[in-house]
């Protein structure tokens, strides 16, 4: 009976570690997905399309159709139609990203396996009110297909389907 049970516990142990290291090398590995998002508030819902980016050097490009999104250590630089503006701050781009979840999740994530892969769940730093819990699901090797943000009430604000997604994009 001890043996099953420590054969339990580590086999549990050993997966979360193992989802940890896979999520860790997911945030740091070049990759390009192809996303549709549903972002909600009080009164509306917005879908859009893009695709999104991240390089070697960290930095990471939004697509969404004409319009390019830009970021790095030092903010956004939104480009498009004949212009560019550096907006600064990144905050209304990052939850969009993969990046953002995997940062979040390895702050204090948890792991759950199923039939098809993996729900990991987290909860989101900072104060926002409307982005307090993380979910993502993902194929059984971790390879992300969907991402859910959830508000202070437990709504979903932004609910990302994450297809085609490819490590080393570069």
């Amino acid at each position: 009976m001890v043996i099953l049970l420590l054969t339990i516990i580590l086999t549990g142990c050993g997966k979360n570690a193992e989802v940890r290291y896979t999520v860790d090398e997911l945030l740091r590995t070049p990759y390009k997905a192809e996303c549709t998002a549903r972002i909600s508030t009080n009164k509306t819902v917005n879908e859009f399309t893009y695709s999104c980016q991240r390089f070697e050097d960290g930095t990471y490009t939004v697509d969404y159709g004409d319009m390019k999104i830009t970021v790095d250590s030092s903010g956004a630089v939104l480009s498009g139609y004949g212009m560019e503006k550096n907006t600064g701050l990144a905050e209304g781009v990052l939850p969009l990203l993969p990046t953002y979840f995997f940062e979040n999740y390895l702050a204090d994530g948890k792991v759950k396996e199923t039939d098809e892969g993996y729900i990991l769940s987290c909860d989101i730093q900072g104060d926002n009110p409307y982005r307090v819990k993380g979910e993502m699901t993902t194929d059984k090797n971790l390879i992300p297909t969907v991402m859910r943000i959830a508000d202070k009430d437990g709504r979903t604000t932004i609910d990302v389907e994450i297809t085609d997604f490819h490590r080393k994009a570069e």
